[in-house]
């Protein structure tokens, strides 16, 4: 997996958009990095072979092939619905959105920590940020010291 690093305390890194203009680096939980070693390791179990070029999250089919937006959306919302979470409909709209409300709890955990960065809070939400987004390139060592800053706070 040419995509993906392994970090301290459990985590892991993930690239995004691997060698678009849009690359940036994003972090997962021990929680969730556990859960992609056992979604891994059931696809290994059924035959699949890893390499550096294995999308992280394959479409079913006889050869691993990058899941589409299609495919992703329709497992959140199968998740939704097998975990009974309310939402509310008003105007044929929901409260929350199913795929956007992810990045929106991301982004109101990191913006309510003062003690986060607010450029790097911007690099971990995949923003440029005017000039700073340019010319302001933290290591990745230094984006995830800002993630554990809030970690323990994503896990609930």
């Amino acid at each position: 997996m040419g995509h993906t690093r392994r970090m301290s305390h459990g985590c892991r890194a993930v690239r995004l958009y691997a060698g678009e203009i849009e690359e940036y680096w994003a972090f997962l939980t021990p929680q969730a990095s556990g859960a992609l070693d056992l979604h891994h390791d059931c696809r290994k179990r059924a035959g699949e072979s890893f390499t550096a070029d294995t999308p992280l999250f394959a479409a079913r089919g006889p050869s691993p092939r990058q899941l589409t937006w299609n495919g992703a959306r329709s497992a959140i919302y199968r998740t939704i619905t097998r975990s009974n979470i309310t939402r509310i409909k008003d105007n044929g709209r929901y409260d929350v959105q199913a795929d956007h409300g992810f990045r929106k709890r991301f982004n109101t955990i990191l913006k309510l920590d003062n003690s986060i960065n607010y450029n790097i809070a911007e690099k971990l939400m995949g923003h440029k940020n005017g000039l700073d987004g340019v010319y302001f390139v933290p290591t990745l060592e230094e984006l995830f010291a800002e993630f554990k800053k809030v970690m323990r706070k994503l896990e609930v």
